[in-house]
């Protein structure tokens, strides 16, 4: 079994090798669900297959019935998506996780997940609770360095000076926002304490897919808004 392919990015595709006793079946179990998932998800993801097929493959191991359904049920019960909406800033995501790649390697089964919070002590404590639910399934937990929680500043003095020059350079106001992602700024923000910091950039569609574009002509936008700022704050 194996899926996903990027800790920060949500699974386009997985795939698992099965064995049965009757391979018609599971194809005729594929397009039952292929439907189904159809159904359940038109309009957010109108692409999704099922698909099913015989394989020639020679399988000489196989998993426990033990191990199967342990990563089954790790599958099902580890959250994935939003886990709590910002209270300061209305619609704006302030934490979720993404179970981002699952991966059979011999006899380990890894399971990578990614932590997203502005809050860095809830971002901890979905840490723990992803930790004690490991636990409980009888999986090992281990947790590396991620990126710091960063609250929006509406009265950062670097903002105001980008919203005037933002102005000045394309002739109209500016939308400024929050997002919920992670960025280089709040690595950069938890080593010097007090520093103010924004994001902006051209426009970018289908981020961190095959399908990931960018307008040309917004870079020429951004790259004169960039040079005027830079000259204000200099």
């Amino acid at each position: 079994f194996e899926g996903g392919n990027k800790r920060n990015a949500i699974p386009r595709e997985a795939s698992a090798l099965l064995c049965c006793k009757d391979s018609e079946l599971l194809i005729e179990a594929a397009a039952k669900y292929q439907q189904i998932f159809c159904d359940e998800f038109k309009g957010a993801e109108n692409n999704v297959e099922v698909v099913a097929e015989a394989s020639e493959e020679d399988v000489t191991r196989v998993m426990t019935k033990e191990s199967r359904d342990r990563l089954l049920n790790a599958i099902m019960v580890i959250p994935h998506g939003v886990i709590r909406m910002s209270k300061a800033v209305p619609g704006l995501v302030e934490t979720s996780t993404n179970l981002a790649i699952v991966r059979a390697d011999g006899d380990r089964i890894a399971i990578d997940m990614s932590h997203r919070s502005s809050s860095e002590t809830i971002k901890m404590a979905l840490a723990n609770r992803i930790e004690a639910l490991a636990e409980l399934i009888g999986f090992d937990y281990s947790r590396s360095e991620g990126y710091p929680g960063w609250q929006p500043n509406v009265d950062s003095k670097l903002l105001a000076a980008a919203v005037e020059a933002y102005k000045e350079t394309l002739g109209h106001e500016v939308r400024v926002t929050a997002i919920h992602a992670g960025l280089e700024c709040g690595l950069i923000m938890d080593k010097f304490p007090g520093m103010e910091a924004i994001s902006f950039g051209p426009t970018l569609k289908g981020v961190h897919s095959p399908d990931e574009t960018i307008d040309i002509q917004s870079v020429e936008h951004f790259s004169a808004f960039l040079k005027e700022l830079l000259r204000k704050l200099k």
